[in-house]
């Protein structure tokens, strides 16, 4: 899980683009990224440079090719608020089932 302060920063659109691209496509470098996202190779390097320190990808050395991988199956990020902070009125139901 990562914090909604972290999301906020990390998920810019084209970051975004890259994670939905790692996730649809087998890609075997960066540059192979960059190509099908069609970016400056540079700008590609830095957004993944983000993502790797966010721990949102990963990075396969083979040689001098680096690849690109998902580090994760799933990301999921922080709730914005926490039930306590919605106010007092706020209710929830427990059913015990049969």
């Amino acid at each position: 899980m990562i914090s909604h302060e972290l999301a906020d920063r990390v998920f810019t659109p084209k970051r975004r683009e890259i994670l939905q691209t790692l996730n649809e496509a087998d890609v075997s470098s960066q540059r192979e990224l960059a190509r099908l996202l069609d970016r400056d190779p540079g700008a590609v390097q830095r957004d993944l440079t983000e993502l790797i320190n966010a721990d949102l990808v990963a990075v396969v050395e083979d040689g001098r090719s680096k690849q690109p991988v998902l580090a994760h199956d799933t990301i999921i990020a922080e709730p914005l608020a926490a039930p306590a902070v919605l106010g007092t009125d706020a209710s929830y139901t427990v059913e015990n089932e049969p």
